[in-house]
């Protein structure tokens, strides 16, 4: 039997400090994610464009609005297994992104979030972060500003 393929689209924001926006997972589903540094984002409900995603998941999960100004041609995709040992397939779309307005103060507003900050590639490459975002520290995003 084949598994399940989830797909999911993050954003990349980043300011003119050279720091990208993470935010640290509070969320126990899945556990293996369980308060681990992620880009804000999260799964592409059915219907919905990716770009539709980044925007949506953003302001649930950091009270910011963004704007799309980008795909970016990195990628991540991962096979998991579930609770129950099933595979999935988790293919991960990230978007170049900028506030739209004025960020506010940095503070979760969603319960699956338990911190968020702004994090250099240093700070980064110290974090306990999900599959990819150290690559994504070292490969595609410094020197960044995306305003």
């Amino acid at each position: 039997m084949q598994g399940k393929q989830i797909i999911a689209a993050v954003a990349v924001i980043g300011n003119n400090r050279g720091e990208i926006l993470l935010q640290k997972r509070a969320d126990p589903d899945p556990a293996w994610a369980y308060g681990k540094w992620e880009l804000p984002g999260g799964g592409v409900e059915f219907g919905e464009a990716p770009e539709d995603t980044v925007v949506r998941e953003v302001k649930e999960e950091t009270g910011m609005s963004v704007a799309v100004i980008s795909l970016i041609s990195k990628t991540f995709s991962f096979i998991r297994k579930d609770p129950d040992g099933n595979d999935y397939h988790l293919i991960i779309l990230c978007y170049r992104c900028r506030v739209d307005g004025e960020a506010p103060a940095v503070a979760p507003t969603d319960a699956e979030v338990d911190e968020i900050a702004w994090l250099t590639p240093a700070q980064i490459l110290e974090r306990d972060c999900l599959p990819g975002i150290h690559d994504m520290a070292r490969d595609i995003a410094f020197p960044y500003v995306s305003t």
